[in-house]
């Protein structure tokens, strides 16, 4: 008789979730220890660099003169010397004493590094974690009583930025943290309260304000306002303050919070003219006790483009680039989202109606135009078409001759369309750059960023020979693929009607959208050769060296532009750019004619006999068999933006083209 042993075997359901929990467990402690010592590895790695560089200058000061170390300290960019990983973004090396040696927030990314040899610091969190000295300062004003009790907070830091605010009144808790200086208590009482603000710097170190007594009974506004309520940008604003009046009362003003200069009052108003972007405070004194306070913020003047302001069109969203997200932002249209000075130049774009219920990110065009996305990235899917605003300008003549003459660095000179257009005739006199003028005259352009594309799921993005039509939907985004192929009279039709009803970008009717000019891509050198780009040096893919600028201009694929020889429409009946007489197009309104056929009929702004063979471009104009140009790319094995040759106008594997719109 076998006996059958019901032996155990295997886990019990109980067994097995206690293992699973034993194990999230030890996962738990065991992940944020693993990414402790990570960090610290990395962080240790970036302090042995900044090892490397005292390192580094002392073997050089030691083999040259030690005065090349400033008392006040100096970049080490600007030492000649070699270093390991030396791909920093910043740092300065200071003397300390006769032979010691300090460095000052060496910088690469979020890595931060502060200290001598004998005591370093550093840290993967900026090098404002690396601050030892707590906030100075601090300061609480009312700003208005109309709704609710609002105050303003102000404070100093000396070796980083404040980043948190939090206020209490009555002895109350402080409220959460917040990186706004400002706040409003709600269903306030009548009568005198007492306030204070705790601030906190990125160090995470705290400094209290003393507790101010606030009357609610007896405090009147400052109110402030914008005469003639002027919005945008402008070369300089005025801003009207209304004080209250009372006997013994003193009125002040300050640029820094805490040295204040009297001014007097012309029927309780005062004007303060704005000539830069800055914030002034300014207050009523009684009695010694503070009992009136604004502060006035101007972020949006601009003494460079001179009203040659970028004009955003209908659904058309501003951006900002941020370089360590690597993504765009949605700018606020209402301050400055550009800075020409610094070689940033405005950039908007185009975004899908609907978003991609199938994409997480994706987001629709209503709330990228809301208010509630500023600050927030546009998802790159959404993007239809990225443009980058070209400012009216005029520039210092430079050649007449045509003459080969080494590149210089172009004077420009930015204006509106206001003004009186400089018509210059001789080398060293001012002339209105004539990719302006089409028309009436506009204030500026924008011109694609990147060279056109089309959508993946259309039949020209898989097959080439189907890119030769006229109703084509146009894409202005990165794409490893150019809209080539295609004749230039049907890129001006598909350009054209960019603006027609129920179109992806939301463009309005009165937008003229059309191909580049040969004058307009002339006006895209000249500011690019300028000091508001990348000046008199070699162009390697942006225009401003930046994320901001124009791209492709050095492509693999030289650009048709409209430039024509003398309304030529081509070679022959066969090959052939589609205008008429030998093709049925009628020609565009916006195009460059030309009445010969070498350099010494170019037109002046159009980039050829001006900056004929710059940076060793290639050169050939167009001609009655070839009456077209094209621009940039790669021609004769020579890649340069200052490229240009000449074409039928047929269509061509190799050449693409870009849009521009105007208002």
């Amino acid at each position: 008789m076998n006996r059958f042993i019901n032996e155990k075997s295997g886990f019990t359901l109980f067994e097995f979730f206690m293992s699973l929990v034993i194990l999230a467990v030890i996962f738990g402690i065991a992940v944020p220890i693993i990414l402790y010592v990570i960090s610290m590895v990395r962080i240790n790695a970036f302090k042995n660099d900044a090892y490397n560089v005292l390192e580094a200058v002392k073997i050089h000061v030691a083999t040259t003169n030690f005065d090349t170390i400033p008392d006040e300290g100096i970049e080490i960019s600007k030492l000649n010397i070699e270093l390991k990983n030396n791909n920093f973004d910043g740092g300065i090396v200071k003397k300390i004493g006769t032979d010691k040696f300090e460095i000052v927030n060496l910088r690469k990314a979020n890595y931060c590094a502060y200290g001598t040899t004998d005591n370093m610091k550093a840290t993967d969190k900026g090098c404002g974690a690396l601050d030892q000295t707590k906030p100075l300062s601090p300061h609480i004003y009312i700003k208005s009583v109309d709704e609710g009790l609002t105050l303003i907070a102000t404070a100093t830091d000396l070796e980083s930025n404040i980043v948190g605010y939090e206020f209490s009144i009555d002895n109350s808790k402080y409220t959460t943290k917040s990186s706004s200086n400002e706040y409003t208590f709600k269903n306030i009482k009548n009568g005198t309260h007492k306030v204070k603000v705790r601030v906190t710097n990125e160090a995470g170190l705290k400094t209290s304000s003393s507790i101010v007594e606030i009357n609610i009974d007896t405090y009147k506004n400052i109110t402030c306002y914008e005469k003639n309520d002027l919005e945008l940008y402008q070369s300089k604003k005025n801003i009207v303050c209304k004080y209250p009046s009372g006997k013994d009362y003193i009125y002040e003003y300050s640029i820094d919070n805490k040295n204040w200069t009297k001014i007097d009052l012309k029927n309780n108003l005062y004007k303060f003219n704005f000539t830069d972007n800055k914030t002034i405070y300014t207050r009523v004194v009684f009695k010694d006790k503070v009992i009136s306070f604004n502060t006035i913020n101007v972020l949006n003047i601009d003494n460079t483009l001179n009203d040659a302001y970028p004009i955003l069109l209908d659904n058309m969203i501003p951006v900002i680039y941020d370089s360590d997200k690597k993504v765009w932002l949605k700018a606020d249209s209402r301050l400055k989202y550009f800075d020409y000075d610094n070689k940033i130049w405005a950039n908007a774009v185009f975004v899908r109606r609907v978003k991609d219920t199938d994409d997480a990110l994706s987001n629709n065009r209503d709330y990228y135009l809301s208010d509630k996305a500023i600050g927030k990235e546009i998802y790159s899917k959404d993007i239809v078409a990225h443009f980058v605003w070209i400012p009216r300008f005029k520039y210092n003549i430079f050649n007449l001759s045509n003459i080969k003459k080494d590149p210089i660095l172009i004077d420009v000179m930015f204006e509106n369309k206001n003004t009186e257009v400089s018509d210059g005739k001789k080398v060293g006199e001012f002339i209105t750059h004539k990719a302006f003028m089409y028309n009436d005259g506009v204030n500026g352009f924008w011109v694609s960023k990147y060279q056109t594309s089309v959508a993946e799921t259309s039949s020209c993005y898989n097959d080439i020979n189907s890119c030769n039509k006229d109703d084509l939907i146009l894409y202005g985004v990165e794409s490893n693929k150019k809209l080539t192929n295609i004749s230039i009279s049907n890129a001006h039709l598909n350009a054209k009607n960019m603006n027609q009803a129920n179109n992806i970008y939301g463009m309005s009717k009165d937008v003229d959208s059309h191909v580049l000019t040969n004058l307009e891509y002339g006006a895209i050198l000249y500011l690019t050769n300028s000091k508001y780009g990348i000046g008199n040096n070699y162009y390697l893919s942006s225009t401003t060296g930046n994320m901001t600028g124009v791209f492709d201009l050095n492509s693999t694929y030289p650009e048709m532009v409209m430039g024509n020889y003398n309304k030529d429409s081509g070679k022959s009946k066969t090959d052939n750019s589609g205008f008429e007489s030998y093709g049925s197009v009628k020609w565009p309104d916006v195009i460059d004619y030309y009445n010969g056929i070498t350099s010494k009929n170019r037109i002046i702004g159009d980039a050829t006999g001006e900056t004929n063979n710059w940076y060793g471009s290639y050169a050939k104009f167009v001609n009655g068999e070839n009456p077209f140009f094209i621009r940039g790319g790669v021609m004769d094995n020579k890649s340069s933006i200052y490229n240009y040759s000449s074409f039928t106008g047929n269509k061509n594997e190799l050449y693409t083209f870009r849009t521009v719109l105007t208002k």
